[in-house]
């Protein structure tokens, strides 16, 4: 069985259209907008292990490392610049676009070529930022095509999806565990014989153990509130209770399925292991990846998202638009934001129907959605929603004609207002002016000088703070003279080209014990930073970030406070005595 046919006869000049159309979108925005945060963060880390330091053991990351890696090749080869990070991104962005090509290309090529466009409109030009979140969705959406086209039966099949599903949980953990439970709900499908009670008990055993943890993280993570679960989750669920119910699959074929599955995994984090054993870091990489990564979650912030913030917006200003860009952009956003759950109920209703086996590329959405409730958000939203687009077309697709255009219309109004109103505009917009499709980036905006570092396109009021910053750090540190951003600005130390004296870039993920902040405080007496950066509104400022904040102030002497960061300079006794 095959999930998606071949391109029809006469829709390839559809496909020059697709290539041409992402290839534009791509060129055109890879070098605007940034986050510095994340960004800061990704290239921090990139930069270390180009420089031969031992990921997890030298330098943390809660990413389980394959991301950090893709950065570093992209620093080797385009050079040491937040702009080249840029270019492997839209590599696999584009992949993506030209995959959603063909998975729809049989069905409808107009609708496949929107589709294309909308993976890229909705998902990367949205939030252009080197996050590993846009390669485990690349990765994805090859799983999808691997599965799709791969018949059942070849002998690779399995071992291929397992190698993928792998891959994702290299990039993201968290990812990797919903894309892992798609499969698994589809595969159980491929292979149902009919077995029941007993002969069954491994298979429903499976389903169960997926039910109990998407409810367990749905009831004890720190992001996922009621609207999310009800609008995204809600469907996962749903689905894997009709799947326990149809499940059909015997305990030898159980058993055999996460065999093949679980070898294609380990080749997947084969190299990974082998790193970190010859390097010696294997502890503590499972503690950054396993139980920091969890710490984080906890952390207040999370606690605020709030998913249906999005749609109340986008009917706010359909309700009472102050004039019609604020309109079109309420429904622009009621829509993308009810997008996942559109697929989950078309999806539900197959799968209550005739139809018992889910079909693929709606079912690996409907469980991809999970991944915006990590912090529900415009961002996240964006990880997820242009899978949900393709899903929702695919399923469009096999209507008739009139429908069909009617769905191509829509498709297209909503690639138009996200490119036109969204993409690449600064990520530091005002909740409303983002829902009533505010610009803050147009052809006349001013952008700020490239930076030594980076040659990114940027309107000036989101990086002139930093220019300035950059300056000051520059000024009083001597070049290769470290610095110590509290609690997290890891693109201080970046811009400015300055090194971080500790193994993490963030106090609130690598100052969890006081052995850890001993050991800080240790370090800032034996070892003085010349400068250190302090924001003291920053979400990540825990009771950690506090008392070393007190040692620094009765050690250092602030010169300085540009944009809500305070700048400190080691006093002069203080130097004396370092030395």
């Amino acid at each position: 069985m095959r999930y998606f046919s071949g391109p029809r006869a006469g829709s390839w000049p559809l496909l020059l259209v697709a290539v041409l159309l992402s290839a534009a979108l791509l060129w055109n925005f890879h070098d605007q907008h940034w986050y510095p945060v994340d960004e800061g963060n990704y290239a921090h880390v990139a930069e270390r292990l180009l420089a031969g330091e031992t990921l997890h053991l030298d330098v943390q990351d809660v990413h389980p490392g394959y991301i950090n890696f893709v950065n570093a090749a992209a620093f080797k080869v385009f050079g040491i610049d937040l702009r080249s990070l840029r270019y492997p991104l839209m590599a696999a962005a584009f992949t993506q676009a030209m995959l959603a090509w063909f998975f729809l290309a049989g069905r409808d090529a107009l609708l496949a070529t929107l589709a294309s466009v909308a993976s890229i409109a909705l998902g990367v030009l949205q939030f252009l930022n080197p996050t590993a979140h846009w390669y485990a969705l690349s990765v994805t959406v090859v799983l999808v095509a691997w599965l799709g086209w791969v018949p059942q039966g070849h002998r690779l099949r399995l071992f291929g999806a397992g190698l993928l599903v792998g891959v994702v949980v290299m990039f993201r953990l968290l990812t990797g565990a919903w894309v892992a439970m798609a499969v698994l709900v589809l595969l159980l499908g491929d292979r149902s014989t009919g077995a029941r009670g007993r002969h069954a008990v491994v298979a429903r055993g499976l389903v169960v153990l997926m039910l109990v943890a998407l409810v367990g993280y749905l009831a004890r993570a720190g992001g996922p509130e009621a609207s999310g679960v009800v609008l995204i989750a809600s469907w996962p669920i749903a689905i894997l209770v009709l799947t326990l119910r149809n499940v059909e699959v015997s305990n030898r074929d159980c058993l055999a399925l996460l065999g093949q599955l679980a070898l294609g995994g380990s080749a997947a984090v084969a190299p990974l292991v082998a790193y970190h054993v010859v390097n010696g870091s294997s502890g503590a990489w499972l503690v950054d990846t396993l139980l920091t990564s969890v710490r984080l979650t906890t952390l207040d912030f999370f606690d605020r998202a709030a998913f249906f913030v999005l749609p109340l917006l986008g009917v706010l200003n359909v309700v009472r638009p102050p004039d019609l860009v604020a309109f079109v952009n309420g429904l622009y956003w009621l829509v993308i934001s009810l997008l996942p759950a559109v697929n989950g109920w078309m999806l539900v209703r197959l799968m209550g129907s005739s139809q018992r086996q889910p079909p693929l590329l709606p079912l690996m959405a409907a469980f991809y959605s999970l991944v915006t409730l990590h912090l529900a958000g415009a961002i996240y939203l964006s990880y997820s929603v242009g899978l949900s687009a393709i899903a929702v077309l695919w399923i469009l697709a096999d209507r008739d004609r009139l429908r069909t255009r009617a769905v191509a219309a829509a498709a297209a109004a909503l690639c138009v207002v996200a490119v036109v109103f969204h993409a690449g505009q600064s990520p530091f917009r005002r909740p409303m002016d983002a829902a009533r499709g505010k610009r803050t980036v147009t052809a006349d905006t001013p952008t700020c000088p490239s930076f030594r570092r980076s040659t990114l396109r940027i309107e000036r009021p989101d990086c002139e703070a930093y220019q300035r910053l950059v300056q000051a750090i520059e000024a009083n540190t001597p070049d290769g003279g470290p610095i110590f951003a509290v609690p997290s600005d890891a693109e201080l130390y970046f811009l400015a080209a300055r090194p971080n004296p500790f193994r993490f870039f963030n106090t609130a993920l690598g100052v969890l014990t006081p052995a850890d902040l001993a050991a800080v405080l240790d370090t800032l007496a034996r070892h003085p930073p010349r400068v250190d950066s302090y924001r003291p509104a920053d979400k990540y400022n825990t009771e950690a970030s506090q008392r070393i904040m007190g040692y620094v102030g009765h050690n250092y002497e602030r010169f300085d406070s540009i944009a809500g960061v305070e700048l400190y300079r080691l006093r002069a006794s203080r130097g004396m005595e370092a030395q």
